[in-house]
């Protein structure tokens, strides 16, 4: 019976590892870990011991996974390791994106067709519509999306 506690408690800490360390091997050994737990009850204990320590070490490892998310994300220590700040500014970055469609500015550096342009005092990379502008022409935003700004040269 040791054994299969000492299984269900490695689930639950490398559980609690992925958190921190996302990358999906963890919480896969930690399922391992589960179903050999399990087995041990199943072969050691019968069929019913089986069933009720893989569905407890399934319920306890979901009681944990939203008791880590709902709590370590609104603590401070959490904040710190989450992306938070990451997935806010890029979605600042796509707004400031979008609103550029329109905005007239100047090509920094030659564009064949990827390039720099200045766009109300920002330096943005860019793709021209239009292929080759030279460095000096005016330009005009006529597509901005988070990943590419397009632009066309100004008539």
């Amino acid at each position: 019976m040791s054994t299969i506690i000492l299984l269900i408690a490695i689930a639950l800490a490398l559980f609690l590892v992925e958190i921190i360390l996302p990358g999906g091997i963890l919480a896969f050994v930690g399922i391992l870990c589960i179903i050999a737990a399990s087995i041990l009850a199943f072969k050691d204990y019968g069929p019913w011991m089986g069933m009720a320590v893989f569905t407890g070490g399934a319920l306890l490892s979901a009681l944990m996974l939203y008791l880590e998310i709902k709590v370590l994300c609104g603590s401070g220590w959490g904040k710190r390791w989450f992306q938070h700040k990451q997935v806010n500014e890029a979605q600042a970055g796509q707004e400031e994106t979008a609103s550029l469609v329109g905005k007239a500015g100047k090509v920094l550096t030659p564009m064949n067709p990827m390039g720099k342009v200045l766009i109300e005092e920002s330096v943005y990379h860019a793709a021209s519509l239009d292929g080759f502008l030279s460095k000096g022409t005016s330009i005009i935003v006529t597509k901005a999306d988070p990943a590419l700004i397009r632009v066309s040269a100004a008539e």
